[in-house]
Order: C-alpha cells, then sequence, then structure tokens
C-alpha cells in the first residue's frame, strides 16, 4: 500500500513538474520582461513584494514538509497495526481483545486524521495569503499609477497597458507557487 502510495505522490509530482514548472516561469519571465520595457521603476516597485511572498512560502513550505513526513510515518503505522492484527485475529478473539485492539486502532487512525488536517489547514492558509498578497501589490501599483495618471506624470494608455500586464503576470507567479507547494507536499517528504 505505502508503494503504490508513493509511485502516485511521484507521478503526480513529476506531471506538475514537467508539466507547468517550465511553462509557467518562462510566461512570469516574457511578462516581466515586457512590464520593465514598459516602465521599469513601477515593475521594480511590483518585485519587492517577492521577497515577503517566498518567505511566507518557505516557512509554510516547511511546516507542510514536516507534517507530511508525520504523516507517512503515519501511514507506516496504521499498516503495521493493522497487519499485526490480523496476523493475530485468532489469539485476540480467544483473549476476547477486540475491543482494546479496536481502541488501538482507533487512536492511530485519529493520529493521522491530526496529521491530515493540519496539512489541510496549512495549505487552507498559504493559498490565500498568496492570494492576498498578490492582490494588494496589484492594487498598491493600480493606486499609485492612478495617482500618476491624475498629475499627469503617466499617459492613460501606459497605466491601462502596465496594469494589464503586471495583472496577467500575476497568474504565472501563482501557478509557480501551487507547483513549489506541490513539490513541498508531494515530492519532498
Amino acid at each position: 500500500s505505502r508503494f503504490v502510495q508513493d509511485v502516485q505522490e511521484i507521478q503526480r509530482g513529476l506531471l506538475a513538474l514537467f508539466g507547468r514548472l517550465f511553462r509557467e516561469p518562462l510566461r512570469a519571465a516574457a511578462l516581466g520582461v515586457v512590464a520593465l520595457m514598459m516602465n521599469w521603476r513601477v515593475t521594480l516597485l511590483m518585485f519587492l513584494v517577492a521577497p515577503g511572498a517566498i518567505l511566507l512560502f518557505t516557512y509554510v513550505g516547511r511546516k507542510i514538509r514536516k507534517a507530511n513526513r508525520r504523516l507517512l510515518r503515519g501511514y507506516g503505522s496504521m499498516i503495521g497495526a493493522l497487519e499485526a492484527t490480523l496476523h493475530a485475529m485468532s489469539i485476540i478473539k480467544a483473549y476476547i481483545s477486540e475491543n482494546a485492539e479496536r481502541k488501538r486502532l482507533w487512536r492511530i487512525d485519529r493520529k493521522m486524521f491530526g496529521q491530515q488536517m493540519q496539512i489541510a489547514a496549512l495549505d487552507a492558509f498559504l493559498r490565500p495569503m498568496l492570494e492576498v498578497i498578490g492582490i494588494v501589490a496589484i492594487l498598491g501599483v493600480t493606486l499609485w499609477l492612478g495617482v500618476k495618471v491624475i498629475h499627469e506624470r503617466v499617459k492613460p494608455d501606459e497605466f491601462a497597458g502596465l496594469v494589464l500586464v503586471l495583472g496577467m503576470m500575476f497568474e504565472p507567479l501563482r501557478n509557480i507557487g501551487e507547483i513549489a507547494r506541490l513539490m513541498a507536499e508531494d515530492l519532498l517528504p
């Protein structure tokens, strides 16, 4: 069971890795070059948000990897306990220990459930936080550029083009974060 699960995890990771790992950074880089050519100051200001997002992702990614390691160890414990229980079924029945075995297996199952909930909670925290960081960055740049348009330092067409390009860059960057999360969760237990 563990072997089959590990093979499936590797397969999912490789599909994500080769399917999107090369495409998304190229899209982000191409849009970044276009944004730099349009207005390098605004684009560099937008990139100042990146270190905060990277630090957040790194911190949560470590926690996800540790939780995933504990979960995999829990799967091993559960399978070992089930195997031992099935092999000793006649002894368990002879000593009327079914309830004790049921409780022991239930404790192992509850522990694994807690580990799965921890991973789900970390994942539920990371995705919205990355979205919020991106939205706040785009909103900040949009407001800043809007003020520059009002004061006639930036032309309206340049404003619209730059906001469009920076907004388009958000999607590949979010996808890169998703790939990294999948790799942290599935490929690096």
